[in-house]
């Protein structure tokens, strides 16, 4: 009882960022931030290629808890067109993907798709609101940035594991991996150089991605599904957090 408690203390660390902010850019970043960690913690819970993960109960804690996150943000948000029928169609998906039986892994693909899709709408919603923000040419905004590559690197890793997937929320291709991991540790170094003073909380960050890094770009290290999840996930919030305190 006392490890499970202490795992699920772990997860929400991870998946209940503190975005106690009246700044529009920030919500929406944090709308963003919750549908990738909601998605992936789901194709992590449906992965039947991780006994380790598969049907965890502090993995569906931790989706649940995104998605309460994006309903709450949802609601606060400023008026953006297609982001409320983006997180009802995100609701309705996943609550028919829990309607499966556990024993049907080779329809997972056929209910997750629809959520997949729900996904990418959220995001090219939130991403055009932002975009009119300006907030992005700023040191909080290039954090953001690369929250939102660890996000992409995380979901397309996850969506590995499955056949017959869509990605609708990133422009993938054969060097996705690489181009986007390129992209992070370029920003990585620049970020140090303009934020000296975060050092310590970006070398985190770092060492979290580099434990995972050797996964996303060879396929054949094996099966990490809840470690990618963890590690980038514990990036992920890390970086929002810096992001807000710049504000």
């Amino acid at each position: 009882m006392l490890r499970r408690l202490l795992a699920v203390t772990l997860l929400l660390l991870t998946t209940l960022p503190a975005w106690a902010t009246t700044d529009a850019s920030d919500r929406l970043h944090a709308m963003r931030s919750h549908g990738f960690l909601l998605v992936a913690n789901v194709l992590v819970y449906f992965n039947y290629h991780d006994s380790a993960s598969t049907f965890s109960p502090e993995v569906r804690e931790a989706y649940r808890a995104h998605l309460a996150g994006l309903g709450r943000l949802a609601g606060e948000a400023p008026a953006t067109p297609g982001l409320g029928e983006a997180v009802q169609g995100l609701q309705e998906a996943l609550a028919q993907l829990e309607k499966q039986p556990e024993d049907a892994a080779g329809q997972y693909a056929r209910w997750i798709n629809p959520l997949l899709r729900a996904h990418g709408e959220l995001e090219k919603a939130a991403a055009a609101a932002y975009g009119g923000t300006g907030a992005g040419d700023s040191p909080a905004g290039r954090l953001q940035q690369q929250s939102l590559d660890l996000s992409r690197l995380l979901l397309l890793y996850e969506t590995q594991a499955f056949t017959n997937l869509g990605i609708f929320a990133v422009d993938f291709h054969e060097d996705s991996f690489r181009e986007i991991d390129q992209r992070v540790a370029a920003r990585h170094a620049a970020l140090l150089e303009e934020l000296p003073d975060a050092g310590a909380a970006l070398g985190k960050v770092w060492t979290d991605y580099n434990f995972i890094r050797p996964h996303l770009l060879d396929s054949g290290k094996g099966v990490a599904s809840r470690s990618a999840v963890r590690y980038l996930g514990k990036g992920i919030e890390r970086l929002d957090q810096l992001a807000l305190a710049r504000r």
